[in-house]
């Protein structure tokens, strides 16, 4: 059986997390969404209808909308709220949701027994 996560590491914080691999639907699922709108219509109307099209186009739209909502929600990090994606459009926007996040934590009365964020340490070279 085919692997359905990738486990990486954040860009930003370092802590490990869980991509989902798959961004679009494939043709399995375009299969079930046919088999679907096929039974669906036979419990509606008794017989195989032509108005299966419908369901048919609204399952598979269903199906990509929850696959590549559940894609996108996977890369954000949820430790330190980096978005890779959004980092490559607009860099700014990203660092002002880094930015907000942690604005978040410190507020947030429980954050305290959460682990710290594992950031880079930067060391100053001697000149």
């Amino acid at each position: 059986m085919r692997k359905r996560s990738n486990s990486c590491f954040c860009a930003f914080c370092r802590s490990e997390r869980t991509v989902y691999r798959k961004r679009h639907v494939s043709a399995t699922d375009i299969g079930l969404s046919l088999l679907a709108s096929a039974l669906l219509s036979f419990i509606v109307w008794q017989d195989f209808d032509p108005r299966l099209v419908v369901f048919f186009v609204i399952a598979v739209v269903t199906a990509e909308l929850f696959v590549v909502f559940r894609w996108r929600m996977s890369i954000a990090c949820a430790k330190c709220g980096f978005d890779p994606i959004l980092y490559k459009k607009k860099p700014e926007l990203a660092a002002q949701r880094v930015k907000a996040h942690y604005q978040e934590k410190a507020e947030d009365p429980l954050s305290v027994f959460a682990p710290p964020p594992k950031l880079p340490v930067l060391i100053r070279k001697k000149a």
